[in-house]
Parts: structure tokens; sequence; C-alpha cells
């Protein structure tokens, strides 16, 4: 077996292996998505007698009234009649409505008509108020359901609709919007109340049951009920709904006479932005103003009769723009070859990121259906190899759309995944590695044991373990052939000549400078760029933990070789400014630059993120010295060799606790 010293690998701690090329036979993709959802409202006839129900919905609908089936459409444009024997007391109204993706809109329009009593859909809480779930309506706790908000169906395009005042409502799974033309992005918050996701000092008001109620008294003036909606919204409407009559009572009697709505940045200086007076709509009112950015707000009692004891069932919040985070699961795919065990390749996608908006994927496998993969990590690049466990059969992703600027969306436009059903390098591979758990920073021997069965399968050329900083294999304990190792940027890889196809244990040191470590494995067939990723032997198998911290962050600070002969003869032509990056357990911002005496930067060698791992050189890994960080040649922004002298080195490294600086010295001459 051919061997090299210790030797540097770039950190990866999970293998989103980034080739240029992919052997991957066929390809899947996807640009349009759907969602499922399905409605409900409830409401109460005072007699029993025939009625309507006008329907419609983006893209189709299934609608059943009082647990019968009625019909079903799919055209939006036209809205249907339904007659119904609406019953004393409560009925029930329940719709499924798919929507498939083509870029008409989100929701359904409802009206209902018993002689002269009409009731029409919008969103918020009352006595006609409709919640929606995704999931199976037959076992859903309809009580903790949310409420619907505004959908965007064109009510105007809608034919054969009577009923003027129904409004599109609709639910979003996910808080995506799969409806819009050309992809899928967040939903937007308008007709949502924005008081359900958030806190209150009374928790009957924002519940979402008008049954429950804040009962301030009657001599309330001034008291208040405060709201803290997790994060700033842009708001621009708060809505107050009385308790409904019980046996005895009216709304008159539940309703506030008069009241304020304050908001505040800091809880104690509060700013009025409308108030109401003198009301005389008793179930309901609503105060309407500009839109404005806030996290807290108020309602405060602004007048009172002195006689009446309100009753506040509900304080509803609305706003505008687009919720801060969406997320979409897709189904199970089996990319049309059902139960073969399949290597995924490259997941592409098209998006549009807007500034201070992301679009990440996820993904997991299965070969049954039932036990899953781990989600794998976020991926954020648009062109990525999946990197959770094959061969699988199946494959699921997961969407996650987010915005840092409500009025902004990212957009993902089509999803595009390689696969192959053939030439697989094995049918079944797993593995473990050990110990795990290890001082840090000390030199450790490790063994990873890869069980593989190749039935099925051609048996692989290469394997390809991710470490987390030098590393050396020892041996291969079970493998009589020739291995040879080669450091790449995504990790140590170990070559078989002839193809291995049996189990084996790799015996290798190295360090960890992180609290945790996964050896991700990958295996490859012959002449294949496409991993067939190696699954962990049980939950966390192929995981290392560290027992011993060290006491410092930066260490080993130093220039390598501190004087240096840029003068292009091979020998003595760069330095490295070499250090080690430990205890940190993300990525944190790193930055190093090259100045005169003077102060004047006349190098920046790097800015961007480090993970926790030893940046120096090492024998082995002379091809990947001038990747490193800390690589200088002598040359400055322009590219043009520097003059002869002392240079300043100063290394800038940006944790929870603040900044750290390493400065140090390094010699040009020629």
């Amino acid at each position: 077996m051919r061997s090299s010293a210790l030797a540097l690998l770039p950190l990866f701690l999970a293998l989103s292996w980034l080739h240029p090329e992919s052997s991957a036979g066929s390809t899947w993709q996807d640009t349009t998505w759907t969602s499922t959802a399905y409605y409900r409202t409830q409401f109460s006839a005072a007699e029993a007698g025939p009625g309507t129900i006008e329907i419609t919905a983006v893209d189709s609908y299934e609608l059943s009234f009082n647990g019968t089936a009625l019909g079903s459409d799919d055209d939006w444009t036209d809205a249907e009649t339904y007659s119904v024997s609406i019953k004393k007391g409560k009925n029930e109204i329940l719709v499924k409505v798919q929507n498939s993706g083509r870029g008409k809109g989100n929701g359904l329009v409802v009206a209902l008509a018993q002689g002269e009593v009409r009731f029409a859909s919008a969103p918020g809480n009352g006595p006609f108020a409709w919640r929606w779930i995704a999931a199976d309506p037959q076992s859903a706790d309809w009580n903790s359901a949310p409420l619907v908000q505004l959908g965007d169906l064109e009510v105007a395009k809608v034919a054969s609709l009577t009923n003027p005042d129904a409004l599109p409502i609709a639910g979003f799974p996910g808080d995506v919007d799969v409806g819009v033309r050309g992809g899928i992005t967040i939903s937007r918050v308008e007709g949502k109340n924005l008081a359900l996701s958030g806190t209150a000092s009374r928790i009957e008001v924002t519940d979402g049951l008008l049954e429950t109620s804040w009962q301030p008294g009657v001599n309330s003036l001034n008291k208040f009920v405060s709201l803290d909606l997790g994060q700033a919204r842009r708001i621009n409407r708060v809505r107050v709904l009385s308790e409904p009559p019980r046996s005895a009572g009216s709304f008159a009697e539940n309703s506030l006479k008069g009241y304020a709505v304050q908001i505040s940045e800091d809880l104690f200086r509060w700013s009025e932005v409308g108030v109401l007076h003198g009301i005389a709509q008793f179930d309901a009112t609503a105060v309407d103003f500009s839109p404005i950015a806030t996290r807290f707000l108020r309602v405060v009692v602004a007048e009172i009769d002195g006689i009446t004891s309100p009753r506040v069932g509900e304080i509803e919040v609305y706003g505008e723009g687009y919720n801060p985070e969406g997320n979409f699961l897709s189904l199970p795919l089996d990319m049309g070859s059902a139960g073969r065990p399949k290597n995924f390749g490259k997941a592409t996608w098209e998006a549009e990121t807007p500034d201070g908006t992301q679009v990440h994927l996820q993904f997991r496998t299965s070969s049954d259906g039932q036990i899953w993969s781990q989600w794998s990590d976020e991926l954020a690049q648009s062109r990525a190899y999946i990197s959770s466990p094959e061969p699988a059969a199946l494959l699921q992703y997961r969407i996650k759309l987010s915005t840092g600027d409500e009025r902004r969306s990212p957009q993902l436009r089509r999803l595009a995944i390689e696969y192959s059903a053939e030439d697989l390098p094995a049918s079944a591979a797993r593995a473990r590695v050990s110990p795990q758990q290890v001082p840090m920073g000390v030199d450790t021997a490790f063994v990873c044991e890869l069980d593989m069965t190749a039935t099925g399968g051609r048996g692989a050329e290469r394997l390809l373990i991710a470490m987390p900083d030098l590393a050396i294999v020892d041996r291969v304990e079970g493998y009589a052939g020739q291995v040879t190792q080669r450091l790449t940027p995504e990790g140590l890889e170990l070559s078989f000549d002839p193809l291995i196809s049996q189990d084996v244990k790799i015996h290798f040191r190295t360090a960890l400078f992180g609290p945790l470590h996964t050896f991700n494995c990958a295996l490859f067939g012959p002449g294949s760029d496409n991993p067939l990723n190696v699954g962990p032997a049980e939950e966390g198998a192929l995981s290392a933990y560290v027992t011993e911290v060290l006491d410092k962050v930066l260490l080993d600070t130093q220039a390598n070789p501190r004087v240096f002969t840029p003068n292009g003869d091979g020998i003595n032509d760069f330095s490295v400014i070499e250090y080690t990056l430990a205890k940190v357990s993300k990525a944190v911002d790193v930055s190093l630059e090259i100045a005169a005496l003077n102060g004047e930067v006349v190098r920046q060698l790097y800015r961007g993120f480090q993970l926790p791992r030893r940046y120096h050189q090492a024998l082995g890994a002379e091809n990947l010295t001038s990747a490193l960080p800390g690589y200088w040649d002598g040359t400055d922004n322009r590219g043009n060799l520097v003059r002869p002298g002392v240079y300043l080195y100063r290394l800038e490294v940006t944790v929870d606790e603040g900044k750290l600086q390493r400065l140090g010295v390094v010699s040009v001459v020629y």
C-alpha cells in the first residue's frame, strides 16, 4: 500500500460533492408544485329549510355538506350552485381544494343563502368563520386548525357568482404559495391574523375562539391587552370581536364602547395609530391605519358606559407583505422505477433570490417508505450532489424559502435531480467510525468499518471520506489489492485496484478541532464521478465528539517561511500564514490581509467563513497549498509583485465573544 505523511484536507462536514461531470443516467425535473388543503365552516341556522351554496376554487374542489358529497369542479372561472337542505342548529360545509400550480392564484369563494339569511366567505373569525388543514380531515382537530386568510383568486373573472360580498379565502400549507405563475414562493400575509403566531397578556384574545374572552369589567377605562407579534411585522389593521351572547345578553352588552390601538418599539414609549369612539357595530369593529412596522401593540379601553361589562372574544392583527419563511415538503419520489434501488446524482435548481432572500433544499432517502434517513444538511448552492444514503428506492426533498424583507420573496422555478438505477457500485453500503469520543486537537487513531454488499453492483473503484483535519490512512484491513490515497478538495480519496466489493476496515489518523465531526463516506463505480453515499450503520455511527476542549480559539499562528523570495525559480517562491482555528461549533468570519509597515493594506488574502481545523502546509498536500487561505505569492491586490521589505500580516476572527486578532511579520526578498 502506498501512503503519505499527515496531509492537509479542506473541511467538509457533509459530502456535498462538487464535480464537473456526472454519470447519472436519467433526470427527473419539476417546474410546478401542487398543494392540497381542506376547508371547513360550521354555522347555526335558526330554522330548517332549503338553501343554496355557490362555490368555485383554484384549481379544483370537492364539496360536502353535512357529510354528504355534493359535487366537484375544476373550472374556477365559473361558480356552481348547489341546492341543500339546511337543518336547524349546527350545519357543516367541507371543501377539499387542489391547487395544481398552474399560476391561476389560490383559494376558494363560497356564498350561502337561506331565504333572507346570507353568509359570504371572508378571512378572520365570525359566525361564518372558515378553518383549514393540510392533513386528513377525518382525524383533524378542527378547533385548533388555523383560520383562513385572504386568497388571490380573481373574483371579478368568476361567472355565476351572485353574492358580491364573497371574498376569496385560502390556507397556505407551509406558508408557501404554489399558485403564482412560474414557480413557488413564500405566501403573503394579507388577511392572515398575525396575532395568532404571537403572544398576548390575555391568552383568551388570541386563541382563535370567540367563546373565551377578556372581561375588563365595568370600570375598565384605560385597561389594556398587550400583544407581542414575535418579530417586527408591517401591520395596517387591528380588529376587535365581541364574545357572542349566551342565553342572556347581547352583542351590545359585550362590545367595547371605544378603544385605541397603540404601538411600541421598546414596551416603554407608546404611540397611538388609531382610535374608535361611540361604537355602534357591536359584533366586530376594526381600526385601519397606514402600514407601519412594529412588534409590540396594545388595545386600550378608551370609552365606557359605566353600566355594561365588555367581553372581548378576539383581537386580530393584519398586515401586508410576505411571511418570513415558507416550507414545502415533496411526496416520496420513485422516479418512475418503483422499488428499484437508485444512485442519486446532482440536484440542480433555478431560483430568483432578491437581496435578503434565500432558497435552501434538503433531501432524505428510504428503501421502503417507512424508515427514512436523516435530512441532509441544507444546500444553498444551486448545483450540488445529493448527500443522503444510497442506494435507495425513494427520495424526498423539502424546500425552505426565507426573506429578511417582507417586500420580497425568493422564487424557485425549476428543480432537476439526476439518478441512475444501473451500474451501481454496491447494492448496499453502511459504515461506522470508532472511537466516537476523543480529546480536541489530539491526533487520534480511528477505524472506519465499511459494510458493503456488491450483489447487483459492479464494485467500487474509489472511496472518499470527509476528514476534519490533517489525515493519513495507515492500512486497509480485509483487502489484499493495491490502495492509493490522494488528497482532493472534498476529502481523502482511496483508490482500489482491483475493485473493492467486500467489507473492509480503514485505519486512519486525524484530529478534531471542533466539537463534532461526521465522517461521511461515498463510493464511486469505475469511471464514475457520481458518488454513492454510504449511510451510517446506525444513527450517529459516523460521528465523533470531543470530550476535552482546547483553551484558545486561535493557535499556532506563523508565517511559514518568514522570509521568501518570489523570483519565479520554483524555490521558496511563496509563504503561507498558518494558523489553527479551534473550539467553534460553526463557520466563523475570518479575515486575513497583508499590510505595509505604515498600515496600508497591500493584499487581502482571504475574507469568508471557515470551520475549525488546521490551516497549515503539509507533506503530501503540496497540490492544495495554493488553495490555503494564508497563501501569499508576494503580489498585491492588482497582481503586481510588491517591493522587497518587511510586511505585516493581520488575522482577524469574529466569534460570539467578539473579534480575535493576531499580528506577525513576513519578509519579501529578491
